[in-house]
């Protein structure tokens, strides 16, 4: 399982965030020539997982994996990091 929300040094700096709790993967298929691709989302116990994230030294992961967002993004992003 992954985490809904992040932010990353490589290979550049930049946040990620699905808005959502449920994991989500793609099916990328090639049909007739062309690209398909196929977004599936799905409900798990996101809450439990907070609790073994918070129970492993990660009261980081709590709300991205609860909401699908970081925490504060104004904390984690210097001010001249916005363009």
């Amino acid at each position: 399982m992954g985490l809904q929300a992040y932010d990353e040094e490589w290979p550049f700096y930049h946040v990620m965030a699905t808005g959502m709790a449920h994991a989500i993967y793609t099916i990328v298929t090639r049909q007739g020539g062309r690209w398909a691709s196929q977004q599936i989302s799905f409900a798990y116990d996101w809450n439990a997982e907070a609790v073994r994230a918070q129970a492993n030294g990660g009261q980081d992961w709590l709300t991205p994996l609860i909401t699908g967002q970081l925490a504060c993004l104004q904390k984690l992003i210097p001010d001249d990091r916005f363009y």
